[in-house]
């Protein structure tokens, strides 16, 4: 899955090497690329993650494992974490943070907005709001209820709640660059809450935020292929 404003594009050369080296990959288009522009909530975002596993399936995909860029990554999580029928998870530079950030940002004046429109039953009202994503913010035009879906600090896009929630051991790596803002506060925030798995791995490479996936490229595919080794 691709992070927050961008396409399948940006993460086009992590998926052509995983392709090449046999693996069957979904690379849907998720509600917060650029195009889609949030155009629905997170708990939604889940289910189209279902479509893409289903798909796989169908394939042939007899193991999955979800993954994906920035809140993508954040999303991935969160599919595992409420029990979905995966193998291991794929986080490279995983982001958004409402339980930690965005009540202090720049985009607190949009959180609180959306709290207050969906808590007095305006969820379905559109207005201009503020998107964080790693030190940069724009805007989106959406629902309330569909902006606050991805802002609600107790909500499935909080990553620490993600963490505690999940189920059972996953093999994880996850996969950061060396300025990406949860370098050192991820740790304590989801991968040290994680039940523990001897295959997971945490890899710090010199890349910049949006470079992540293709400079991932060569650590995915080795952790992937230390997965077939029962």
């Amino acid at each position: 899955m691709q992070g927050e404003g961008g396409a399948p594009y940006a993460i086009a050369p992590l998926a052509q090497a995983l392709r090449a080296a046999g693996y069957l990959v979904a690379t849907p288009e998720m509600p917060w690329s650029l195009r889609r522009n949030f155009e629905v909530g997170h708990e939604r975002a889940l289910s189209e993650v279902d479509a893409a596993v289903a798909l796989l399936r169908r394939e042939g995909a007899q193991r999955i494992v979800v993954g994906g860029h920035g809140l993508g990554g954040n999303t991935a999580l969160a599919y595992a974490a409420q029990g979905s029928p995966v193998e291991g998870l794929l986080l490279l530079a995983p982001a958004h943070t409402p339980e930690r950030l965005e009540f202090s940002g720049p985009v607190a004046a949009s959180v609180n907005r959306a709290r207050q429109l969906v808590a007095k039953g305006g969820a379905d009202i559109r207005e201009e709001f503020l998107d964080s994503n790693h030190r940069s913010t724009r805007a989106v035009t959406t629902a309330a209820g569909v902006y606050w879906s991805y802002f609600d600090p107790e909500g499935t896009a909080a990553m620490s709640r993600s963490a505690h929630r999940m189920p059972r051991a996953l093999p994880v790596l996850w996969i950061y660059g060396s300025r990406d803002v949860l370098r050192d506060e991820g740790i304590a925030l989801f991968f040290a809450v994680l039940p523990a798995h001897p295959r997971s791995r945490r890899v710090s490479l010199w890349a910049p935020f949006g470079g992540t996936p293709q400079a991932a490229v060569e650590d995915a595919l080795a952790w992937l292929k230390s997965l077939d080794r029962n």
